[in-house]
């Protein structure tokens, strides 16, 4: 007989309920190793295409583990008359439930890889071929093998002979690479494959205990009835759902843990409505092989964390004080968490007293520094300190009412002097360009004039454009027009006088 300490309440379990636990922690562990093994291998990989090729490899492994642990367990109990065939066999049956787990997932990559008729008809070869990862566990040996080496489709799909062919037909046609590569990264892709291995290794227990019951006058381990499975579920989820009284629910979900101690919920629901100030229903859990009542303590005390505001000293300490309440409530350590809060109320505090590089004694000396270089911000304008904010509010005033030495009435006087300003600017700006250098520029191309003068015209062209867009002065764009035009019209003359010189010279020869 042993017991289990929930709290104030105390769990009689029998001896075969005990042995029945130490059972399930050792396939417990062979369960965390090939799901953290496999997370590892999992962040190596590519793309979904690569995970889903590879997959049935960790499907085989995590079978072929677990059934040299039922074999090797059977054997110490003396029944030599089940060989590892039979027990894959009965191990894959009894994983329908893992099976299901992972063609949710599965049929996201065939979605992807696959329309919607074309999954019909591969789903339906592969109803014709042979069994497969859907509707029945894992399906034989064979096919999980078939699975590894086809396509990366015909992984996804689990099909085994006829519809490597089609599969290949249905990534090359329909795969989308980053619909893929989303997939790949979505931590429930990893958490869910994971938990798919997990299952299979902890599915092992189950068939240890039935195995041995069967072959002996005396059950030696008390499993879980399917009736009591479901009784325990029944409780679990009125509790959740609030139908049951606050001063019932220990009670109740002390039944529940009876009827099913290895059913997630009913430990789920007391961490968070009795919490576990003493620790007891940690140990509890962790004797049955049950991680999951500290990680759901964790979970819920840094959600709990996370949602609350941190941004001044003030709320660091309230949350320090209702953060401490809920470690006592969850039966979690709070020292180290405490002065990781006070560092950064003190950081805060010392962000808030800080102005311009200079830490000062208190927040009231810091804003009243921060005052002060406020106050003569407001009094400088264009780097003169003024005497008061009025001096240089008036010669603010002065300067947005000034254009090109010119006092106007208002500031929207000014506004309206420079763009017409720049308005005439632009006038002028493109009559520069137009009316001489791109003529010229154009007139160098006809015949008669070589690659030296067509150069030298269509680089004033770019000299005289550039040169107005970086000089906005009406006088500085009408001088290099004149310039512009000056220096065109020598340059015509001389093209003339050089064409003219030539044909004198073939008259006289």
């Amino acid at each position: 007989m042993g017991e289990i300490r929930l709290g104030d309440h105390l769990l009689v379990t029998t001896q075969g309920r005990d042995a029945l636990a130490d059972l399930r922690k050792t396939y417990v562990g062979l369960a965390a190793g090939l799901s953290g093994d496999f997370r590892a291998r999992f962040d190596t990989l590519q793309s979904a295409d690569e995970l889903f090729s590879r997959y049935p490899e960790e499907i085989n492994l995590a079978l072929d583990r677990t059934v040299a642990a039922v074999a090797r367990d059977i054997a110490r109990e003396r029944i030599y008359h089940w060989d590892e065939a039979a027990l894959r066999k009965d191990l894959e049956e009894r994983s329908e439930a893992a099976a299901e787990k992972y063609e949710r997932i599965r049929d996201q990559y065939v979605s992807i890889t696959a329309s919607a008729a074309e999954r019909e008809a591969l789903r339906a070869e592969a109803g014709q071929n042979t069994p497969s990862v859907m509707g029945g566990g894992f399906g034989v040996e064979g096919a999980v093998r078939g699975m590894a080496v086809a396509t990366a489709a015909n992984a996804a799909i689990g099909l085994v002979h006829g519809a490597a062919n089609a599969a290949g037909k249905a990534v090359a046609a329909s795969g989308d690479r980053r619909k893929k590569q989303e997939l790949l990264k979505d931590p429930q892709t990893r958490e869910v494959l994971a938990g798919v291995l997990r299952d299979i290794a902890v599915e092992g227990y189950r068939l240890v205990a039935d195995i041995v019951n069967s072959e002996r006058n005396e059950p030696g381990y008390d499993v879980v009835t399917a009736e009591a499975g479901r009784r325990a579920a029944a409780l679990a989820e009125n509790v959740g759902a609030g139908r049951v009284p606050a001063e019932e629910v220990p009670a109740v979900l002390v039944e529940a843990i009876g009827l099913d101690p290895f059913l997630e919920k009913p430990w789920r629901l007391w961490v968070e409505k009795m919490g576990d100030r003493d620790g007891s229903l940690v140990r509890a859990a962790e004797d049955l092989g049950l991680p999951i009542v500290a990680v759901h303590k964790q979970d819920l005390f840094s959600r709990r964390r996370a949602a609350l505001s941190w941004s001044t000293p003030e709320e660091c300490q309230r949350n320090a004080d209702l953060l401490e309440e809920d470690a006592r409530f969850y039966g979690l350590p709070f020292d180290d968490i405490r002065r990781e809060i006070e560092s950064r109320a003190e950081a805060l505090d010392q962000q808030r007293r800080t102005f311009n590089g200079i830490v000062y004694p208190t927040v009231e000396d810091g804003a009243r520094a921060r005052a002060e270089a406020d106050e003569i911000a407001r009094r400088t304008f264009d780097g003169v300190v003024y005497a008061s904010e009025a001096e240089a509010g008036e010669r603010r005033d002065i300067v947005s009412r000034t254009f090109r030495n010119k006092i106007y009435s208002t500031p929207n006087d000014a506004d309206r002097a420079k763009n017409r300003y720049f308005l005439s600017v632009s006038v002028f700006y493109w009559i520069s360009v137009l009316l001489v250098p791109f003529p010229a520029a154009l007139v160098s191309l006809r015949t008669g004039f070589n690659l030296k003068k067509r150069l030298v015209a269509f680089g004033w062209l770019v000299v005289c454009a550039g040169f107005n867009i970086y000089w906005q002065d009406i006088f500085g764009v009408v001088a290099i027009a004149v310039v512009g035009t000056l220096v065109f019209a020598a340059a015509i003359l001389l093209i003339w006088i050089e064409i003219w010189v030539r044909k004198s010279a073939s008259r006289q020869g």
